[in-house]
């Protein structure tokens, strides 16, 4: 999960004006503003400014660190004996779980390489340029425990693959029931999560709710 840190801002005529604000001051500014033009139209409203993800790091020793993100995100960082110098490996693709086959995983997608040239060891602008190629839009990060952090993307991702396969073994049970391919479209249902059914491209006027187990 990121963290965000909620500020309020102001929208006067529909255009954004001021944000960053505390709540107390945003309701300041909107009384001045609406005493010194009550024709305008001033809002108030909650902005997520900060953008802050979680990170972990390991390594078996300072000549190889791994810096991995909570959405899944890994770089890894290790000296190079042919140049003697810090490379950076960049994985594009997120393993399934942090577990002792993501390395076979992220072995099979795409990466690209980057070589510190001069760069002996491997230092805390090294880290923070995976962190910022990992998420570039984030305000900043925070470094946790890794198992802490391969704890809470391992239980999200098993919630995610447990309902892929749920949602399949229905998909199929139902196409070898009425004999035609069918697609299952997610959608919401008060606090409920529902499925329409798609025959062959027209919707079916009925829908199931997946439950699955604790």
């Amino acid at each position: 999960m990121t963290n965000t840190t909620p500020t309020w801002a102001l929208i006067i005529d529909g255009v954004p004006h001021t944000t960053g604000l505390t709540k107390a001051e945003a309701q300041s500014l909107f009384v001045k503003h609406t005493a010194r033009d009550p024709h305008s139209e001033v809002e108030m409203y909650i902005k997520e400014e900060t953008h802050v993800m979680r990170y972990a790091v390991s390594g078996a020793n300072e000549d190889e660190v791994n810096v991995y993100l909570e959405d899944g995100g890994v770089v890894g960082l290790y000296i190079n004996e042919d140049g003697g110098h810090v490379t950076s490996v960049y994985y594009h693709s997120r393993p399934n779980l942090f577990d002792k086959y993501m390395w076979h995983e992220l072995a099979e997608g795409d990466s690209h390489y980057k070589d510190w040239e001069g760069e002996k060891v491997i230092t805390e602008k090294i880290v923070h340029d995976a962190l910022h190629w990992l998420c570039p839009m984030a305000d900043g990060f925070r470094q946790v425990d890794r198992e802490l952090l391969f704890d809470g993307y391992n239980k999200g991702r098993k919630q995610e693959l447990d309902k892929s396969a749920l949602l399949n073994a229905a998909r199929i049970l139902i196409e070898a029931r009425s004999g035609r391919k069918v697609e299952l479209i997610e959608f919401e249902d008060g606090s409920l999560l529902r499925y329409n059914v798609v025959f062959e491209g027209m919707e079916a006027k009925l829908f199931f709710e997946l439950k699955q187990g604790c």
